[in-house]
Order: structure tokens, then sequence, then C-alpha cells
């Protein structure tokens, strides 16, 4: 006979233990749960109290730049961020500056000063952190600390104006116009303002008085074209030089930097008119869009302005 042998039964497991394991797991999912709740709360943008106008991305507008001082550049211009200390974007000839607190008033105007910024024509340009309109950007000149006082460049203009003026009788020739001497933060050499009847001389430090004088003498041809110039010799003058016709005489007053302003044959005419003043020696500066002007371009403009008194 075999011997009786117990039979088998699975391990026994206690209903209570079990169900306080499944209490304890129920609960730490709940803890879990209501953990994300709120942590996705309180980074929803719904979840907080903000007003709408702090979180809407500000704009930075660009009014004026001069340099007021030696080596410095003085920023003005406006934000629609909250009144109070805010931070904008600048740089300089395309290099970033740190980034500038500023204080707007009410009205989201600022100014702010930056020093220690190199003398010589500059390209400044501002924006929020992270992001520069290219149509907020204008030119400066920065007076550089070993540069001439202001009183000894204004002398090295008044002396380029007499030597002017020897040369071609402006006193007679446009009467009615006025020759002034404005300060370094243009980044220009000069302009003339035909509504003003008005030619500016920008008293930029470091310059020869041969530099003041064709400066003179460039800008004094603008004025001459104003007064003598007619569309038809305007016409008959780019079909001289061989100016492209697709573009305008000129432009049309606005300020235009760097290369792009030879292109217009108000800049080549100007530039004609300091060659036949000063003689066919000077080199002129649009020879991008037309020729070394001969002493044929020089006597065909001489005889387009036919001025009183001046023989071609």
């Amino acid at each position: 006979m075999k011997e009786a042998r117990p039979a088998h039964r699975p391990p026994s497991v206690s209903l209570r233990g079990l169900s306080q394991a499944l209490v304890f797991a129920l609960a730490a999912l709940a803890i879990a749960f209501f953990a994300i709740i709120q942590w996705r709360g309180a980074a929803s943008p719904a979840a907080t109290t903000a007003n709408p106008s702090d979180t809407a991305e500000s704009t930075v507008t660009l009014t004026r730049v001069s340099s007021p001082a030696l080596g410095t550049l003085r920023i003005k211009g406006t934000t629609t961020a909250a009144s109070g200390r805010s931070t904008i974007a600048a740089t300089v000839d395309g290099f970033e500056l740190p980034l500038l607190e500023v204080g707007a008033d009410a009205d989201g105007v600022f100014v702010v000063e930056v020093a220690g910024v190199d003398g010589g024509a500059r390209t400044v340009c501002i924006g929020p952190p992270g992001r520069i309109p290219v149509d907020q950007c204008t030119r400066v000149f920065v007076t550089d600390v070993s540069e001439e006082t202001p009183a000894v460049v204004e002398a090295h203009i008044t002396e380029a104006i007499s030597v002017v003026r020897e040369r071609f009788d402006f006193d007679r020739h446009v009467p009615n116009w006025a020759i002034e001497i404005t300060g370094p933060n243009s980044g220009l050499g000069g302009y003339t303002a035909a509504d003003e009847s008005t030619i500016y001389i920008s008293a930029n430090p470091g310059r020869t008085l041969d530099d003041y004088v064709t400066t003179v003498l460039h800008e004094l041809g603008h004025a001459v074209d104003h007064e003598y110039m007619t569309p038809a010799t305007r016409q008959l003058f780019g079909e001289l030089r061989g100016h492209r016709t697709d573009l305008p005489w000129d432009s049309g007053g606005t300020l235009v930097f760097g290369d792009d302003r030879w292109r217009f044959g108000s800049e080549d005419f100007a530039e004609v008119f300091v060659a036949w003043t000063l003689g066919d020696t000077y080199q002129t500066q649009t020879d991008m869009v037309a020729p070394q002007p001969t002493e044929a371009d020089q006597h065909a403009l001489c005889e387009m302005l036919a001025l009183d008194g001046v023989t071609c």
C-alpha cells in the first residue's frame, strides 16, 4: 500500500493584506495625479493672472542718435513695454552691445547713453532683445577722444568755404542759399535741404581742408542743380553720362547712406560739378555708375547751366 501524501495546496493569500496593498497603491496614484494637475496648472498661461500686456511682445522705435561727448552715443527712442525699467538690444556697425537697461516714461520715451564707442561714422540699430529690425537703424558720427575740438573743426570748415568762394561765386549764382555748419552727429559730410535753401556741412573731426572743400562744392552742386537744371537738361546729362534709365534723378529728399546713394543721377551731377570747379584731376565718387568725367563732359555741364558771367 502506497503511503498517503497530503494534497497540494496553493500558497494561502490573506484577503486582508491584499486589500491594504490595493488601498496604498490607489492612494499613491491619486497623489501623483493631483501633483501633475497642479504642475500643469502652474505652467499654463491661462492659470496666471498676469496682465495680457505684460506678455505681449514689445516693440522699440528709434527716434534719434547723437554724440554729445567724445566717444559717447546718446540713443533716444520709444518702447511699448510698460513704463519703468526695461532692456533693449543695440548694435554698432553690426556688433552687439551688452543689453542696455533703460527707464521709459509714461509715454514710453527713453534716453540712454553708451560710452567707449570708437570715433568715426557709425551705424546704430536698436530693438527688443534678440530681435533688431532693419528699419530701426541710423548713422551717427562719433567724435573720437583724440580728435580736434569743435572750435578747431568749425575753423577748418570756415576756411574751406572761403576757398570755395574763390573758385565759384555762389553768392552771385545761388544768392538765396545759405551754408550752415551743423554738429558731427549726422553721419554725413554734408547735405542739402532744398526746401530750406540751405546747405549743411557736418563738423566731423579728422577731415582735411581738401575734404571740406570738396564736400562744400558737392553740396553746392546740388543747390545749382535745384536752381538751374530742368527735366530736359537732366535727361540730356543722364544720356551724356550713361545713367540708368530705371532710376529717378534723386532720392526724393530721403537720406541714403553708403554706396547706394551714388547711383542717382543727381549725385553724379554734383560730382561732375566738383570736377568742373576744381579741374579734371578730381576723382569722382560715382565711378560705379559713370566714368570719370572728361573735359567734354564738364564743358557740356557748363553750357547746360548757362551761368551769368561764366565762360564755358
